[in-house]
């Protein structure tokens, strides 16, 4: 099943006082269906700026959920439902023109470990930031693209850079 962010430091960190020591870059996920397992998920600068500012500027809630549905004619603002997630996730999708089989919210976990893996991260750090028990599990999030064949071959035969012709 879907993990879901459910609270970020960002919310008392953006009212913090202007001394304050920085907050870490994390959000805390809620408990996944599937596992029931907790944990914090490392956010880059950018990421972390947006959902601070998402913070700042969204209508106040009843619920400590980062991600809510925006009820048009209420105040009543709750949790984004797993439906409501897969709808958006399949719109964007849609509109980036990927096929219906990768229009799935899962598909993002998928792209998560490969990107990390196509810039050289270590496995074990790739498990341990998709919280996967098994390093095997891990193995089949990530994918083989040309990208991560090409620089292999890159690293392993060339000392300074791609292979090139010995006459060029």
């Amino acid at each position: 099943m879907t993990s879901y962010v459910s609270a970020c430091p960002t919310a008392t960190a953006a009212r913090s006082p202007p001394r304050a020591p920085p907050p870490p870059r994390t959000c805390s996920s809620s408990a996944t269906p599937k596992a029931g397992r907790t944990g914090t998920v490392p956010l880059s600068t950018i990421a972390f700026s947006d959902l601070q500012a998402w913070v700042d500027r969204r209508p106040p809630t009843s619920t400590d959920t980062l991600f809510v549905a925006l009820a048009r004619n209420s105040t009543a603002h709750g949790p984004l439902s797993p439906d409501a997630i897969a709808d958006i996730v399949a719109k964007h999708a849609r509109a980036a023109g990927l096929p219906h089989a990768l229009r799935a919210p899962h598909v993002l976990r998928h792209t998560f470990c490969t990107r990390l893996a196509e810039q050289g991260t270590d496995i074990d750090v790739i498990r341990a930031l998709a919280r996967h028990r098994d390093i095997r599990t891990t193995q089949r999030y990530i994918h083989t693209t040309h990208t991560r064949n090409r620089r292999a071959i890159d690293r392993a035969f060339t000392p300074h850079g791609p292979l090139r012709h010995p006459d060029r």
